[in-house]
């Protein structure tokens, strides 16, 4: 379960409660099950809605690790998935998208142990601008992501979530593509920590050896569209704000 508080507080100085969330909710997609580790990871921005002359409205990336899929008639154990939540000023809460590996366009197929929401992390990228399906950007770690022959190399996984299909502009990350150095290696677990900026995406090797390693990738380099060229088009009037 997800519980979202706003910044004011009651009568008892605790943080006013906006709404509990889970899946049995009517519009939470999916359904309550045991391990589903819904809210294993949860992450928040806000972003200014058309019309208004600030950010007042908050969206809300809510990952399920231990989420199992169907794929035909065969059941994908821990396969994962996450939820996207808007919440308006006004504290009216609805689902956004539903994001994973068997949804159109998204990279990848759902397999056992991928744990697609083990760590979700969002930003937005132009914070002044009015909110566009190009400027809050969304990364989902899924660290347990085979890769060729290398079990648990792990990928990231970045998308737009606000309006449009999620899939129309996803891209992969993982080790030796996107600016990642190294190469796929067996349980590196890839997207297994993660942290941003507005313009920076943090992740974790945490096996990598002989120590751990930890990376800063520019969001440009994360979303798979470098500079603001023909190839980047579809995002550059939200993104000049941020220096693109």
């Amino acid at each position: 379960m997800a519980h979202i508080f706003k910044h004011t507080m009651d009568a008892a100085n605790r943080p006013e409660e906006v709404r509990a969330l889970d899946q049995d909710l009517d519009f939470i997609g999916g359904a309550s099950e045991a391990g589903d580790q819904f809210a294993g990871s949860v992450s928040a921005v806000e972003y200014r809605p058309s019309g208004a002359a600030t950010a007042t409205d908050t969206v809300v990336a809510i990952g399920s690790p231990g989420e199992d899929l169907t794929v035909g008639t065969a059941s994908k154990n821990d396969a994962g998935q996450v939820n996207t939540i808007r919440v308006t000023a006004a504290g009216v809460v609805t689902q956004e998208s539903i994001i994973q590996q068997e949804v159109t366009d998204v990279s990848g197929a759902a397999e056992d142990g991928d744990k697609f929401g083990q760590k979700v992390v969002l930003t937005n990228l132009a914070p002044s601008a009015v909110a566009s399906s190009s400027s809050v950007a969304l990364a989902v770690g899924v660290p347990g992501e085979k890769i060729d022959t290398a079990e648990g190399a792990g990928a990231i996984q970045t998308f737009y979530p606000l309006g449009g299909a999620v899939g129309a502009h996803d891209h992969w990350v993982q080790e030796g593509n996107s600016g990642l150095p190294g190469t796929l290696t067996a349980n590196h677990a890839v997207g297994s920590h993660l942290g941003t900026s507005g313009s920076r995406l943090y992740l974790g090797v945490p096996n990598a050896a002989p120590y751990g390693i930890a990376y800063a990738l520019p969001w440009s380099n994360a979303d798979g569209h470098p500079g603001c060229g023909a190839d980047a088009g579809w995002r550059c009037s939200a993104r000049r704000s941020a220096g693109c």
